[in-house]
Protein backbone atom coordinates (compact mmCIF):
# COMPACT_ATOMS: atom_id res chain seq x y z
CA UNK A 1 0.00 0.00 0.00
CA UNK A 2 1.13 3.59 -0.91
CA UNK A 3 2.32 5.79 2.26
CA UNK A 4 1.79 8.78 1.06
CA UNK A 5 2.73 10.72 4.24
CA UNK A 6 6.36 9.17 3.74
CA UNK A 7 6.32 10.59 1.10
CA UNK A 8 4.70 13.93 1.62
CA UNK A 9 2.33 13.21 -0.73
CA UNK A 10 -1.75 13.56 -0.72
CA UNK A 11 -3.44 10.82 -2.58
CA UNK A 12 -7.22 10.45 -2.89
CA UNK A 13 -9.66 9.66 -0.49
CA UNK A 14 -11.35 6.70 -2.08
CA UNK A 15 -14.48 6.52 -0.04
CA UNK A 16 -17.32 9.16 -0.73
CA UNK A 17 -17.29 13.00 0.97
CA UNK A 18 -20.03 14.67 2.33
CA UNK A 19 -19.94 16.60 -0.97
CA UNK A 20 -20.23 12.92 -2.78
CA UNK A 21 -23.22 12.41 -0.64
CA UNK A 22 -25.22 14.82 -1.06
CA UNK A 23 -24.57 15.53 -4.37
CA UNK A 24 -27.39 18.01 -6.45
CA UNK A 25 -28.54 19.44 -2.63
CA UNK A 26 -27.58 21.69 0.12
CA UNK A 27 -25.48 19.79 3.02
CA UNK A 28 -27.79 19.30 6.41
CA UNK A 29 -27.43 22.07 9.22
CA UNK A 30 -25.20 20.12 11.06
CA UNK A 31 -22.77 20.05 8.42
CA UNK A 32 -22.40 23.64 8.02
CA UNK A 33 -20.48 25.93 9.57
CA UNK A 34 -20.12 29.89 10.10
CA UNK A 35 -17.62 31.98 7.98
CA UNK A 36 -15.30 32.24 11.42
CA UNK A 37 -14.78 28.36 11.73
CA UNK A 38 -11.40 27.99 9.50
CA UNK A 39 -10.60 24.51 10.12
CA UNK A 40 -13.92 23.09 9.42
CA UNK A 41 -14.10 24.86 6.21
CA UNK A 42 -10.80 24.02 5.11
CA UNK A 43 -11.75 20.28 5.74
CA UNK A 44 -15.17 20.79 3.80
CA UNK A 45 -12.90 22.31 1.04
CA UNK A 46 -10.28 19.77 0.72
CA UNK A 47 -13.66 17.61 0.58
CA UNK A 48 -15.04 19.43 -1.97
CA UNK A 49 -12.60 20.08 -4.35
CA UNK A 50 -11.98 16.26 -4.36
CA UNK A 51 -15.45 15.72 -5.14
CA UNK A 52 -13.96 16.93 -8.54
CA UNK A 53 -13.79 13.50 -9.44
CA UNK A 54 -16.03 10.84 -9.15
CA UNK A 55 -14.90 8.04 -5.89
CA UNK A 56 -14.41 5.40 -8.84
CA UNK A 57 -12.21 7.52 -10.50
CA UNK A 58 -10.38 8.41 -7.29
CA UNK A 59 -9.72 4.95 -6.30
CA UNK A 60 -8.60 4.05 -9.39
CA UNK A 61 -5.69 7.22 -9.99
CA UNK A 62 -4.93 5.94 -6.43
CA UNK A 63 -3.95 2.43 -8.08
CA UNK A 64 -1.91 3.90 -11.20
CA UNK A 65 -0.61 6.42 -9.02
CA UNK A 66 0.96 3.56 -6.69
CA UNK A 67 2.26 2.06 -9.78
CA UNK A 68 4.20 5.71 -10.91
CA UNK A 69 5.66 5.72 -7.37
CA UNK A 70 7.00 2.37 -7.55
CA UNK A 71 8.79 3.03 -10.86
CA UNK A 72 10.12 6.49 -9.55
CA UNK A 73 11.61 4.74 -6.05
CA UNK A 74 13.02 2.03 -7.88
CA UNK A 75 15.25 4.56 -10.33
CA UNK A 76 15.65 7.06 -7.83
CA UNK A 77 14.00 9.78 -9.42
CA UNK A 78 11.54 12.68 -7.90
CA UNK A 79 7.85 11.23 -7.49
CA UNK A 80 6.00 14.55 -7.07
CA UNK A 81 6.57 16.55 -9.28
CA UNK A 82 7.34 14.00 -11.82
CA UNK A 83 10.28 15.17 -14.48
CA UNK A 84 9.35 15.03 -18.09
CA UNK A 85 11.97 12.89 -18.71
CA UNK A 86 11.43 9.80 -16.39
CA UNK A 87 7.42 10.77 -17.19
CA UNK A 88 8.57 9.48 -21.18
CA UNK A 89 10.60 6.49 -19.51
CA UNK A 90 7.80 5.35 -16.79
CA UNK A 91 5.11 5.51 -20.39
CA UNK A 92 7.39 3.48 -22.55
CA UNK A 93 7.88 0.75 -19.75
CA UNK A 94 3.73 0.80 -19.24
CA UNK A 95 3.56 0.41 -22.87
CA UNK A 96 5.81 -2.44 -23.32
CA UNK A 97 3.09 -5.14 -20.79
CA UNK A 98 0.27 -2.90 -21.09
CA UNK A 99 -2.74 -2.12 -23.44
CA UNK A 100 -3.04 1.63 -25.24
CA UNK A 101 -6.17 2.05 -23.29
CA UNK A 102 -4.62 1.18 -19.73
CA UNK A 103 -1.76 3.33 -20.34
CA UNK A 104 -3.65 6.49 -20.99
CA UNK A 105 -5.82 6.24 -17.78
CA UNK A 106 -2.42 5.66 -16.33
CA UNK A 107 -1.50 8.89 -17.44
CA UNK A 108 -4.84 10.61 -16.20
CA UNK A 109 -3.93 9.27 -12.51
CA UNK A 110 -0.30 10.85 -12.88
CA UNK A 111 -2.15 14.19 -14.03
CA UNK A 112 -4.86 14.23 -11.50
CA UNK A 113 -2.33 13.82 -8.76
CA UNK A 114 0.15 16.58 -9.69
CA UNK A 115 -3.11 18.55 -9.64
CA UNK A 116 -4.85 17.68 -6.56
CA UNK A 117 -1.03 18.40 -5.43
CA UNK A 118 -0.65 22.11 -6.15
CA UNK A 119 1.89 21.35 -9.13
CA UNK A 120 1.63 21.80 -13.24
CA UNK A 121 -0.01 19.83 -15.16
CA UNK A 122 2.56 17.72 -16.36
CA UNK A 123 1.62 17.03 -20.37
CA UNK A 124 0.72 20.72 -20.84
CA UNK A 125 3.67 22.52 -21.59
CA UNK A 126 5.66 19.65 -23.11
CA UNK A 127 5.42 19.23 -26.55
CA UNK A 128 7.47 15.44 -25.75
CA UNK A 129 5.02 14.20 -23.46
CA UNK A 130 2.43 14.91 -25.93
CA UNK A 131 3.66 12.96 -28.41
CA UNK A 132 4.38 10.02 -26.54
CA UNK A 133 0.12 9.93 -26.06
CA UNK A 134 -0.52 9.84 -29.33
CA UNK A 135 2.55 7.68 -30.70
CA UNK A 136 0.67 5.33 -27.54
CA UNK A 137 -2.44 5.34 -29.44
CA UNK A 138 -0.83 4.42 -32.66
CA UNK A 139 1.37 2.04 -31.99
CA UNK A 140 0.44 0.48 -28.21
CA UNK A 141 -0.87 -2.51 -27.69
CA UNK A 142 -4.52 -3.43 -28.47
CA UNK A 143 -6.67 -5.62 -26.02
CA UNK A 144 -10.20 -4.34 -26.53
CA UNK A 145 -12.52 -7.47 -26.66
CA UNK A 146 -14.16 -8.00 -29.39
CA UNK A 147 -17.97 -6.38 -28.85
CA UNK A 148 -20.80 -7.82 -26.74
CA UNK A 149 -23.56 -9.17 -28.94
CA UNK A 150 -26.96 -7.27 -28.59
CA UNK A 151 -29.76 -8.19 -26.35
CA UNK A 152 -32.19 -8.18 -29.64
CA UNK A 153 -35.86 -8.50 -30.20
CA UNK A 154 -35.98 -12.36 -30.10
CA UNK A 155 -33.53 -12.54 -27.05
CA UNK A 156 -36.38 -10.33 -25.36
CA UNK A 157 -39.66 -12.62 -26.60
CA UNK A 158 -37.43 -15.67 -25.86
CA UNK A 159 -36.98 -14.40 -22.28
CA UNK A 160 -40.78 -13.12 -21.65
CA UNK A 161 -42.08 -16.02 -22.60
CA UNK A 162 -40.12 -18.40 -20.47
CA UNK A 163 -40.69 -15.67 -17.60
CA UNK A 164 -44.41 -16.29 -18.18
CA UNK A 165 -44.71 -19.59 -18.82
CA UNK A 166 -43.12 -20.29 -14.85
CA UNK A 167 -44.94 -17.06 -13.74
CA UNK A 168 -48.32 -16.06 -15.97
CA UNK A 169 -49.41 -13.08 -13.51
CA UNK A 170 -48.38 -11.98 -9.86
CA UNK A 171 -49.03 -13.87 -7.01
CA UNK A 172 -47.56 -12.91 -3.69
CA UNK A 173 -46.84 -16.41 -2.64
CA UNK A 174 -44.60 -17.14 -5.80
CA UNK A 175 -42.33 -14.10 -5.18
CA UNK A 176 -40.85 -14.57 -1.67
CA UNK A 177 -37.40 -13.14 -1.25
CA UNK A 178 -36.78 -14.89 2.06
CA UNK A 179 -37.83 -18.37 0.87
CA UNK A 180 -35.30 -20.78 1.40
CA UNK A 181 -34.25 -21.96 -2.36
CA UNK A 182 -36.50 -19.92 -4.16
CA UNK A 183 -35.20 -17.41 -6.79
CA UNK A 184 -38.23 -16.29 -8.11
CA UNK A 185 -37.53 -12.78 -6.84
CA UNK A 186 -34.42 -12.56 -8.46
CA UNK A 187 -35.32 -13.69 -12.10
CA UNK A 188 -38.50 -11.58 -11.60
CA UNK A 189 -35.64 -8.59 -10.97
CA UNK A 190 -33.62 -9.89 -13.69
CA UNK A 191 -36.19 -9.45 -16.48
CA UNK A 192 -36.88 -5.75 -15.15
CA UNK A 193 -33.24 -4.88 -15.79
CA UNK A 194 -33.00 -6.03 -19.23
CA UNK A 195 -36.48 -4.85 -20.51
CA UNK A 196 -35.81 -1.22 -19.00
CA UNK A 197 -31.97 -1.50 -19.74
CA UNK A 198 -32.82 -1.71 -23.67
CA UNK A 199 -35.86 0.62 -23.68
CA UNK A 200 -33.78 3.05 -21.47
CA UNK A 201 -30.19 2.61 -23.07
CA UNK A 202 -28.53 4.03 -20.07
CA UNK A 203 -25.28 2.68 -18.16
CA UNK A 204 -25.80 -0.22 -15.73
CA UNK A 205 -24.67 2.36 -12.93
CA UNK A 206 -27.32 4.76 -13.68
CA UNK A 207 -29.69 1.83 -13.96
CA UNK A 208 -28.99 0.19 -10.36
CA UNK A 209 -29.51 3.92 -9.20
CA UNK A 210 -33.08 4.37 -10.44
CA UNK A 211 -35.60 4.92 -7.34
CA UNK A 212 -39.19 4.48 -6.47
CA UNK A 213 -39.45 8.48 -7.86
CA UNK A 214 -37.64 8.33 -10.96
CA UNK A 215 -40.42 6.55 -12.37
CA UNK A 216 -43.04 9.01 -13.83
CA UNK A 217 -45.89 8.43 -15.38
CA UNK A 218 -47.44 11.27 -18.08
CA UNK A 219 -50.84 12.01 -18.63
CA UNK A 220 -50.79 10.12 -21.91
CA UNK A 221 -49.69 7.38 -21.09
CA UNK A 222 -45.90 7.35 -21.20
CA UNK A 223 -43.54 7.11 -18.41
CA UNK A 224 -40.38 9.42 -17.85
CA UNK A 225 -37.54 7.39 -16.27
CA UNK A 226 -35.64 10.19 -14.67
CA UNK A 227 -31.96 8.98 -14.36
CA UNK A 228 -29.71 11.31 -11.55
CA UNK A 229 -26.47 12.40 -11.92
CA UNK A 230 -24.71 10.33 -14.55
CA UNK A 231 -21.32 9.60 -15.86
CA UNK A 232 -21.66 12.09 -18.12
CA UNK A 233 -24.66 14.35 -16.55
CA UNK A 234 -24.19 18.25 -15.71
CA UNK A 235 -25.45 18.80 -12.01
CA UNK A 236 -28.51 20.22 -11.94
CA UNK A 237 -29.32 19.11 -15.53
CA UNK A 238 -32.60 17.09 -16.14
CA UNK A 239 -32.66 13.94 -17.93
CA UNK A 240 -35.86 11.90 -18.30
CA UNK A 241 -35.80 9.29 -21.09
CA UNK A 242 -39.26 8.55 -21.99
CA UNK A 243 -40.43 5.03 -22.36
CA UNK A 244 -43.55 4.74 -24.61
CA UNK A 245 -47.18 2.61 -23.76
CA UNK A 246 -48.76 -0.52 -25.42
CA UNK A 247 -52.08 -1.52 -25.42
CA UNK A 248 -52.73 -4.74 -23.38
CA UNK A 249 -50.89 -6.36 -20.88
CA UNK A 250 -47.61 -7.99 -20.42
CA UNK A 251 -47.98 -11.15 -21.59
CA UNK A 252 -49.21 -9.28 -25.32
CA UNK A 253 -46.70 -6.10 -25.51
CA UNK A 254 -43.72 -7.63 -23.35
CA UNK A 255 -43.03 -3.69 -22.84
CA UNK A 256 -41.19 -2.45 -19.58
CA UNK A 257 -44.42 -0.48 -18.39
CA UNK A 258 -46.37 -3.65 -18.27
CA UNK A 259 -43.93 -5.72 -16.76
CA UNK A 260 -43.09 -2.98 -14.29
CA UNK A 261 -47.21 -2.22 -13.35
CA UNK A 262 -47.78 -6.07 -13.37
CA UNK A 263 -44.88 -7.41 -11.65
CA UNK A 264 -42.52 -5.29 -10.33
CA UNK A 265 -44.60 -2.24 -8.57
CA UNK A 266 -47.16 -5.11 -7.61
CA UNK A 267 -44.53 -6.89 -5.65
CA UNK A 268 -42.89 -3.63 -4.08
CA UNK A 269 -46.79 -2.56 -2.82
CA UNK A 270 -46.71 -6.08 -1.43
CA UNK A 271 -43.27 -5.66 0.94
CA UNK A 272 -44.19 -2.46 1.69
CA UNK A 273 -41.84 -0.57 -0.74
CA UNK A 274 -43.40 2.51 -1.47
CA UNK A 275 -43.05 5.75 -2.60
CA UNK A 276 -43.25 8.49 -0.19
CA UNK A 277 -44.05 11.92 -1.29
CA UNK A 278 -43.16 12.80 2.52
CA UNK A 279 -39.70 12.32 2.52
CA UNK A 280 -38.77 12.21 -0.96
CA UNK A 281 -35.87 13.93 -2.07
CA UNK A 282 -36.72 15.05 -5.12
CA UNK A 283 -39.41 17.31 -3.71
CA UNK A 284 -36.67 20.05 -3.04
CA UNK A 285 -34.40 18.98 -5.56
CA UNK A 286 -35.46 17.56 -8.44
CA UNK A 287 -31.88 15.99 -10.01
CA UNK A 288 -30.54 14.37 -6.36
CA UNK A 289 -30.59 10.85 -6.10
CA UNK A 290 -33.05 10.29 -3.39
CA UNK A 291 -31.97 8.50 -0.19
CA UNK A 292 -35.47 7.57 0.82
CA UNK A 293 -37.56 6.15 -1.89
CA UNK A 294 -37.14 2.41 -2.46
CA UNK A 295 -35.18 1.11 -5.54
CA UNK A 296 -36.33 0.09 -8.36
CA UNK A 297 -34.14 -2.76 -7.78
CA UNK A 298 -33.73 -4.23 -4.47
CA UNK A 299 -31.11 -6.59 -3.36
CA UNK A 300 -33.65 -8.23 -0.33
CA UNK A 301 -30.64 -9.44 2.17
CA UNK A 302 -31.51 -12.49 4.13
CA UNK A 303 -32.49 -11.40 7.55
CA UNK A 304 -33.77 -7.77 6.22
CA UNK A 305 -36.97 -8.80 6.49
CA UNK A 306 -38.49 -5.79 7.63
CA UNK A 307 -40.09 -2.44 5.92
CA UNK A 308 -37.40 -0.36 5.85
CA UNK A 309 -36.01 0.50 2.95
CA UNK A 310 -34.03 -2.49 1.01
CA UNK A 311 -30.53 -1.54 -0.38
CA UNK A 312 -29.77 -1.59 -4.39
CA UNK A 313 -28.21 -4.48 -5.81
CA UNK A 314 -24.39 -3.94 -7.04
CA UNK A 315 -23.64 -3.03 -11.02
CA UNK A 316 -22.08 -6.42 -11.17
CA UNK A 317 -25.85 -7.78 -10.93
CA UNK A 318 -27.12 -6.40 -14.51
CA UNK A 319 -24.23 -8.08 -16.42
CA UNK A 320 -25.12 -11.24 -14.63
CA UNK A 321 -28.88 -10.76 -15.11
CA UNK A 322 -27.71 -10.50 -18.55
CA UNK A 323 -25.88 -13.52 -18.95
CA UNK A 324 -28.40 -15.90 -16.72
CA UNK A 325 -31.10 -14.76 -19.25
CA UNK A 326 -28.43 -15.52 -22.30
CA UNK A 327 -27.91 -19.31 -21.14
CA UNK A 328 -31.85 -19.68 -20.73
CA UNK A 329 -33.07 -18.65 -23.98
CA UNK A 330 -29.50 -20.62 -25.84
CA UNK A 331 -27.14 -18.26 -26.33
CA UNK A 332 -23.11 -18.35 -25.25
CA UNK A 333 -23.11 -15.87 -22.10
CA UNK A 334 -19.70 -15.10 -22.78
CA UNK A 335 -20.96 -12.46 -25.15
CA UNK A 336 -23.28 -10.82 -23.95
CA UNK A 337 -22.51 -8.47 -20.42
CA UNK A 338 -24.22 -5.40 -19.02
CA UNK A 339 -23.39 -3.31 -22.28
CA UNK A 340 -25.36 -5.59 -24.57
CA UNK A 341 -28.20 -3.27 -23.24
CA UNK A 342 -26.56 0.03 -24.20
CA UNK A 343 -25.50 -1.65 -27.37
CA UNK A 344 -29.23 -2.88 -28.23
CA UNK A 345 -30.84 0.12 -27.32
CA UNK A 346 -28.95 2.41 -29.71
CA UNK A 347 -28.61 -0.47 -32.69
CA UNK A 348 -32.39 -0.94 -32.59
CA UNK A 349 -32.80 2.22 -32.68
CA UNK A 350 -30.44 3.37 -35.54
CA UNK A 351 -31.93 -0.16 -37.47
CA UNK A 352 -35.30 1.19 -37.38
CA UNK A 353 -34.06 5.02 -38.71
CA UNK A 354 -34.71 6.85 -35.46
CA UNK A 355 -32.85 10.05 -36.01
CA UNK A 356 -28.89 10.00 -34.79
CA UNK A 357 -29.83 13.25 -32.24
CA UNK A 358 -32.95 11.79 -30.77
CA UNK A 359 -30.76 9.00 -30.01
CA UNK A 360 -27.80 10.66 -28.17
CA UNK A 361 -30.25 12.44 -26.05
CA UNK A 362 -32.45 9.34 -25.30
CA UNK A 363 -29.03 7.48 -24.38
CA UNK A 364 -27.60 10.12 -22.49
CA UNK A 365 -24.75 10.31 -24.92
CA UNK A 366 -22.00 13.04 -24.55
CA UNK A 367 -19.63 11.93 -27.66
CA UNK A 368 -20.99 11.34 -30.95
CA UNK A 369 -17.92 9.17 -31.55
CA UNK A 370 -19.15 6.64 -28.98
CA UNK A 371 -22.65 6.51 -29.80
CA UNK A 372 -21.01 5.25 -33.07
CA UNK A 373 -19.30 2.70 -31.15
CA UNK A 374 -21.80 1.09 -29.63
CA UNK A 375 -24.16 1.11 -32.69
CA UNK A 376 -24.18 -2.13 -34.70
CA UNK A 377 -25.10 -2.21 -38.22
CA UNK A 378 -28.06 -4.66 -39.19
CA UNK A 379 -27.66 -6.95 -41.38
CA UNK A 380 -29.79 -5.09 -44.27
CA UNK A 381 -27.94 -2.18 -43.61
CA UNK A 382 -24.30 -3.88 -43.90
CA UNK A 383 -25.42 -4.80 -47.44
CA UNK A 384 -26.47 -2.16 -48.45
CA UNK A 385 -23.79 -1.18 -50.27
CA UNK A 386 -22.74 -4.35 -52.09
CA UNK A 387 -26.40 -4.71 -52.59
CA UNK A 388 -26.28 -0.93 -54.08
CA UNK A 389 -23.00 -1.65 -56.79
CA UNK A 390 -25.01 -5.30 -57.31
CA UNK A 391 -27.76 -3.12 -58.72
CA UNK A 392 -26.17 -0.46 -60.35
CA UNK A 393 -24.05 -3.19 -62.31
CA UNK A 394 -27.58 -5.10 -63.49
CA UNK A 395 -29.59 -2.05 -64.18
CA UNK A 396 -26.57 -1.29 -66.81
CA UNK A 397 -26.56 -5.13 -67.89
CA UNK A 398 -30.55 -4.96 -68.79
CA UNK A 399 -30.07 -1.99 -70.98
CA UNK A 400 -26.93 -2.53 -72.60
CA UNK A 401 -29.13 -3.85 -75.95
CA UNK A 402 -30.59 -0.05 -75.74
CA UNK A 403 -27.18 1.39 -75.71
CA UNK A 404 -28.06 3.46 -72.18
CA UNK A 405 -25.68 3.07 -69.58
CA UNK A 406 -25.17 4.43 -66.18
CA UNK A 407 -21.88 6.00 -65.54
CA UNK A 408 -20.28 9.12 -63.76
CA UNK A 409 -17.97 11.52 -65.84
CA UNK A 410 -15.04 11.58 -65.90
Amino acid sequence: MLDSGALGIRIFDESATIWDYYRGQELPEDNRTPATDIAKLGRLAVALRQSKWRESSRALYNAYFAAWVSFALLNGCSVMPAEPRWIELWLTFMTLYYAASTVATAAAALVAMHLWNDHEHPFRTEIGLKQMLEAIQKVGICRQMAPKYIVDSNFIVSMCKLFLDEYPFFRKEWFDPWAKGSKSVIIMRSVGLVLLGVELGVRPSSLVALTACCWQPRADGSVGVQVDLAKNGKNGVLFVPVLERRAGGFSTNYTAISFFEEFIFTFMDAMGQQYDPGRCIKIRHRTAHCRCCPFLFSAWPSGNDNMVRQPGIRVGEVSDSVKQWAKRVGRDPVNYSAKSLRRASTSIAAARKVDKKIRRMHGGWKSKQMLNVYTEVSRPDQLAVSKAVHDTVMKSKRARGRKVRFEFRA
